[in-house]
């Protein structure tokens, strides 16, 4: 994907919600390790996740997963709710490897999504700018 200079390049960013104090400790800091991770990435779009990890005060509707994705054009961002329940985030290993996973998947899910809508988008390229994910911290 060319950026030209008349657009900005696009980041990974969040916001997010704990349901509760009695997640695994490694959950309160993966995030903002994440978005350091990604912080030189260039995507073609924004790419706005409202992160809930699910606890004991609110612990997540229905399954984990990307929920509400919508993708604007105009306005080069794409955005949608991650939702990790209680159950599931409880019963991961490793909570840093299974939220990278999970946001992973989701930003590839919202990348595969604004390709579908705007040709010139190399949906290769932006998923190739996700390998930090991988990468141990």
């Amino acid at each position: 994907m060319d950026n030209s200079s008349t657009t900005a390049p696009g980041r990974l960013s969040f916001r997010t919600v704990f349901g509760g104090t009695t997640l695994q400790e490694a959950y309160y800091g993966e995030p903002k390790r994440i978005t350091r991770n990604l912080a030189d990435a260039e995507f073609a779009y924004d790419i706005d996740l409202f992160l809930h990890i699910g606890g004991e005060v609110t612990p997540g509707d229905g399954a984990t997963g990307l929920r509400n994705p919508r993708v604007s054009t105009a306005k080069r961002v794409a955005t949608a709710q991650l939702i990790a329940t209680a159950d599931d985030a409880e019963a991961a290993p490793d909570a840093s490897r299974y939220l990278r996973e999970l946001v992973r998947r989701s930003a590839a899910e919202l990348i595969a999504r604004i390709a579908a809508k705007d040709r010139t988008v190399d949906e290769e390229a932006e998923l190739a700018k996700l390998r930090p994910l991988f990468l141990e911290r």
